[in-house]
């Protein structure tokens, strides 16, 4: 059943469908539009579909109501006794200040409506009163009443002539225009022409005007009334949104109705074809046009929506779970399908815009564009459906143009240097505020290229935040930090490619250091293992060596042989006990004993201690030391092991017959004491003095000298584990070594000078059993040496009994 809706009968079907609904979806916006726009009421903001309760009913009431007010204003000008009288006297003065006309003279000059009139037919002439200053500014066709000009009146009165003449002027120019307006409203409120019915009522109920014969409740009982009562100024109607609106016509009534009041009513059921009755036959086709347009534009809508969907779903697939497949419109480049989309809805919008602009549509016109729509939409639809298969394929830009485009640059660019980029980047953007300059102008194209500013400039910081993280994880990797990554997927371009460089180095160097460590601990596991493995069987030698000297050996060489095989012996035991301290130094598994020691005192002891052993080699010693004490925090046996390694190692390696000097400076300023020891090296020192300190460096002395190359390093590393500092100065064959410690004070206290507290607090399991194999060694020690004695003592019995026997 679901391959049902997959087939290609039913997708045909679906697609003509779809054509068929746009074009009922595009005419009915058509009817839509033009209904509004040929609707000269502004219809389309209305939302009632009763035109009584309709925006457009108010406004016409008000347009009704204000013609009344300015038929009853004419009324009051123009008639004598409810007729046109072309004889009233009009008073200028009064006509121009109060917009009045009384039929009488009560500002001194009035003329006769006919001759005013007759006036304004004939033009007036208008003289030049700065060239004849005694004649009239106009020329007087008609006199006013009682008088030959204004001119007479003036002189006889002392009355300004300027003004009146400004006063007959403004009368002249403006009576035609009232008098056509009051003829108009006149020809347009009798009763038998309008809906609108109206009675004016003075103080005593009598009617002053009136185009129906109707009570006041008869007219309110029409349908729409509205009552100003111009005494009492007050306003009533049924209409309360015109209130406020229709209190602003008390303020402009004539003088004669101000003690009257004036009843309107509006006949609702329009027997009279007036404008009332036009619009609202407008307004019922017009509710009736835009209702049908609307619901034709939301059914055709919806659907054409719904078919689209479908479409989108089922197009390139047979079934539910086959593959997407493609048709030959898919080898067309996207930006051309694209160019046909924007084509079709310019040619939509055409369409629209011309239909909408004739006048009259006729049958062969509405065809065409309707055949123009159809085939519009099938290609738009078909482009659509296109690209939503090579979505799902994800080939949307296999085939672009811009791509192959692009990538045809971008290979261009990436084969050319750095610098060479930037140009060609900035060339770009220049080029392209060049070509917006020239397209748009100054001021249009200011906007575009502030897009394109912006643009550029997002790209500018995207560049400087990537080279910046960059940097950064470099600056990670310099420090130390070879676990730091970067995360790729956050860069573009030549950044990308560089992140992933920086990566593999960090992997790299992360693979070298992991190898390098785990040979060290290798190493320092070798050692350690050897040495425990070498001590025991030394010990015995060491021990049955002893045995044999105290033997009464008496052939010279064997004795020679005795001799060499103790030196060698306790040459391998200093050797594997520097071995094993090296070896706990450096994995940290070492507990330090804090005391106070005068390292000064200590240092003049060792001198006392070694001089001996350089007067054998002539080795000079002078010493220089400062006075007073130098207490420090030190590990008592490790701070003699540093000194007396300093001292071993140049009675080894100094040339004989010269002078050592040692200083012992005491730096109560800088709060620390310096020793150093300096002589002259017997071989020439051609290393650095940096790899002194490394394990089993000692030169280029040969082999067959003493030492085992662990001297310094054991004292640089022991210095620094009690807080101090250990400098190595090599200058030809002057070698020099300065030790620093800091002297004890109350702001330094022996926690203060541990490196680290569980190092120097704890004792791990290895040095644990160290001890106890130390323990064990020396009771083998005791007990060979008892077992030495035992063995002497029955030697020598033997020989008394053999002598005694002798």
């Amino acid at each position: 059943m679901r391959g049902k809706y997959y087939s290609m009968q039913s997708k045909g079907t679906a697609i003509l469908l779809a054509h068929i609904v746009f074009l009922i979806l595009f005419m009915s916006t058509l009817f839509y539009l033009r209904t509004i726009n040929n609707s000269a009421m502004w219809m389309e903001e209305e939302t009632s579909s009763n035109y009584i309760e309709s925006e457009i009913y108010r406004n016409q009431v008000m347009n009704e109501v204000d013609s009344l007010m300015r038929y009853l204003s004419g009324k009051c000008k123009f008639e004598t006794n409810g007729m046109y009288d072309p004889d009233r006297i009009v008073d200028i003065a009064d006509y121009v200040k109060k917009d009045i006309i009384t039929g009488e003279i009560t500002h001194g000059i009035g003329y006769y409506l006919k001759d005013l009139l007759a006036w304004q037919q004939e033009g007036v002439e208008y003289y030049n009163v700065d060239e004849i200053s005694d004649t009239p500014p106009l020329k007087e066709i008609y006199a006013p009443i009682g008088y030959s000009s204004i001119l007479e009146y003036a002189s006889k009165t002392g009355v300004s002539a300027a003004d009146y003449y400004y006063y007959l002027s403004c009368t002249v120019d403006a009576i035609w225009d009232d008098v056509w307006q009051y003829n108009q409203n006149k020809n347009h409120f009798p009763g038998d022409r309008t809906n609108l019915k109206y009675a004016v009522f003075d103080q005593n109920d009598r009617v002053i005007f009136s185009n129906t014969d109707l009570s006041e409740e008869e007219i309110k009982n029409l349908g729409t009334y509205i009552l100003m009562d111009f005494w009492d100024l007050s306003v009533d109607s049924d209409i309360t949104a015109l209130t406020n609106d229709l209190f602003n016509f008390l303020s402009s009534i004539p003088a004669q109705l101000r003690e009257s009041r004036l009843v309107i009513g509006i006949d609702t059921d329009f027997p009279i074809e007036d404008e009332f009755y036009e619009y609202g036959q407008q307004y019922v086709k017009y509710w009736k046009t835009i209702t049908m347009s609307v619901i034709l534009e939301i059914i055709s809508g919806v659907c054409f929506l719904i078919l689209i969907c479908y479409l989108t779903v089922t197009t390139g697939k047979i079934d539910h779970n086959s593959r997407i497949y493609s048709k030959d419109f898919d080898k067309i480049p996207i930006e051309i399908l694209l160019g046909l989309i924007a084509g079709d809805i310019a040619v939509i919008g055409y369409s629209m815009f011309r239909l909408l602009g004739e006048i009259h549509l006729n049958a062969v016109l509405v065809i065409c564009y309707g055949v123009v729509i159809l085939v519009v939409n099938i290609i738009g639809v078909s482009a659509y459906l296109s690209i939503v298969r090579r979505v799902r394929t994800g080939t949307i830009w296999k085939k672009s143009m811009v791509r192959w485009m692009i990538r045809g640059i971008h290979k261009c660019v990436l084969n050319r240097k750095i610098t060479t980029r930037m140009i060609l980047y900035y060339t770009a953007f220049a080029a392209m505020h060049i070509l917006c300059m020239i397209l748009f102008g100054y001021r249009k194209g200011i906007p575009i290229l502030l897009g394109f500013d912006f643009i550029f400039l997002y790209f500018l910081l995207r560049e400087g935040v990537q080279r910046s993280e960059i940097n950064e994880g470099i600056e990670h990797l310099k420090n130390g930090d070879i676990d730091y990554q970067f995360d790729v997927e956050k860069f573009n371009g030549n950044n990308r490619e560089m992140a992933e460089s920086i990566n593999l180095i960090g992997n790299g160097i992360k693979k070298t250091v992991s190898e390098n460590l785990k040979s060290e601990r290798l190493k320092a596991d070798l050692i350690t293992n050897v040495s425990h493995d070498l001590k025991t069987p030394l010990t015995s030698i060491i021990n049955y060596v002893d045995l044999l000297k105290r033997q009464n050996v008496q052939d010279e060489k064997a004795v020679e042989y005795l001799k060499i095989l103790e030196n060698k012996s306790q040459r391998l035991k200093h050797l594997t006990e520097d071995l094993l301290e090296a070896s706990k130094i450096s994995s940290g598994n070492i507990k330090l004993e804090w005391m106070k020691i005068n390292f000064k005192e200590l240092i003049l002891q060792t001198n006392g201690e070694f001089s001996e052993k350089f007067e054998e080699k002539g080795l000079d010693l002078i010493v220089h030391a400062s006075e007073g004490q130098a207490l420090i925090w030190a590990d008592g046996r490790r701070i003699w092991r540093i000194v007396e390694n300093l001292y071993n190692n140049v009675f080894k390696y100094a040339m004989p017959n010269t002078r050592v000097y040692v200083d012992i400076n005491i730096k109560n300023e800088e709060n620390e004491v310096e020793f150093s020891i300096k002589n002259i090296s017997q071989q020439a020192l051609n290393i650095e003095a940096s790899e002194l300190t490394e394990r089993f460096i000692r030169g280029d002395i040969s082999r067959s000298t003493e030492g085992s190359g662990l001297g310094l390093s054991i004292a640089k590393n022991l210095t620094e584990l009690q807080n101090g500092e250990f400098l190595i100065y090599l200058d030809g064959d002057l070698f020099k070594v300065t030790v620093k410690f800091p002297l004890v004070s109350s702001d330094n206290t022996p926690e203060d000078l541990v490196m680290t507290a569980e190092e120097s607090e704890t004792v791990g399991e290895e040095q644990a059993q160290e001890q106890e194999e130390i323990e064990t060694e020396t009771k083998k020690e005791s007990l060979f040496a008892r077992l030495g004695k035992k063995r002497t003592g029955s030697i020598r019995e033997r020989k008394m009994g053999d002598n005694k026997k002798e």
